[in-house]
């Protein structure tokens, strides 16, 4: 058994991608406001108990569950005591635990192994949460440098739900145009979301490509 399959636990991965899924087609129907803020912070604390449930079993498990507490204390910190700072910290502390997650799961995907449906659910999960992370980056951007995205609000709770959107029409280069990065940081981010989802996709193809290919060639 190879590293990256230690790190992650097998069959644990559809959890984290329904979740996923589920966060991404709710979000933009739901307002960050009462009711709405309450939604958002269960979706966000399952996504992120879900990302901790797919590796319990793994090497890394202590250090996803650390960043998880952090994660969803600023998370329900932000929608008790809103403001811009309780909200940086809530961007920051999402990227740390979804960049984490990441890793483990490209280890995983491109480390030597049967390619399993398991797999293949981890790949497209890290495909979504890079829409996620980039996201999260979006808005802390949009706070420290407000007006850094044409026809954004200036709320953060209201921006995110914009930036959301905004990342994975970035990530999947279908550029709407309807917002767009005004200042510097913006447009550097938002080139370097859509060269990465370009070439993500280009290597996973190659590279699941050739572990079929083995595969195929150990049983002839």
């Amino acid at each position: 058994m190879n590293k990256g399959q230690k790190s992650v636990s097998k069959n644990r991965c559809g959890i984290l991608l329904a979740m996923l899924f589920v966060n991404l087609m709710i979000h933009p129907f739901v307002s960050e406001g009462g009711i709405g803020g309450i939604v958002i912070g269960i979706l966000s604390t399952c996504v992120v108990l879900s990302a901790v449930y797919a590796v319990a079993s793994g090497r890394h498990v202590r250090i996803v569950i650390g960043l998880a507490i952090f994660a969803i204390a600023a998370t329900w910190l932000a929608h008790i005591a809103p403001s811009n700072t309780t909200w940086i910290l809530n961007e920051l502390t999402d990227v740390f635990i979804f960049v984490y997650i990441v890793v483990i799961f490209l280890i995983y995907v491109l480390g030597r192994g049967e390619v399993t449906a398991d797999k293949l659910m981890a790949a497209v999960c890290i495909y979504l949460i890079l829409g996620f992370i980039w996201a999260r980056a979006y808005n802390t951007i949009e706070i420290l440098v407000p007006g850094s995205f044409a026809n954004v609000p200036s709320e953060p709770y209201l921006a995110r739900d914009q930036l959301i959107y905004y990342s994975f029409v970035t990530l999947t280069t279908l550029g709407y145009g309807d917002i767009s990065p005004v200042k510097a940081a913006a447009r550097s981010l938002s080139i370097v979301q859509a060269t990465f989802g370009v070439l993500y996709i280009a290597v996973l193809v190659s590279r699941l490509a050739g572990q079929f290919r083995q595969e195929d060639e150990s049983e002839n």
